[in-house]
């Protein structure tokens, strides 16, 4: 089967669309009983470049991959709707 997905806005961008569908109706649609793969095909994702301060991270303790670890953890947060990201 395949279905589309269309949104009314036309202020939508393809990657909004993309990632409203991601947020939204892929996970539905993976736990209907006898589905066996879903695929969004030409899927966009945002993306985020983040710059460290080296100085900063020493005074915190911290590595890049702890800086990593912790947005991961906050994309799922936010992902599972149990709230935003904080801004420091």
């Amino acid at each position: 089967m395949i279905a589309f997905y269309c949104a009314r806005r036309q202020a939508a961008t393809t990657c909004s669309s993309s990632n409203y569908v991601t947020i939204n109706v892929l996970d539905q649609l993976k736990r209907l009983p006898g589905t066996t793969n879903v695929q969004i095909f030409g899927a966009h994702d945002y993306a985020m470049r983040i710059w460290l301060k080296p100085d900063r991270l020493a005074q915190l303790k911290m590595t890049p991959i702890d800086v990593i670890a912790r947005g991961q953890r906050a994309e799922r947060a936010v992902r599972r709707g149990q709230g935003r990201a904080r801004r420091r």
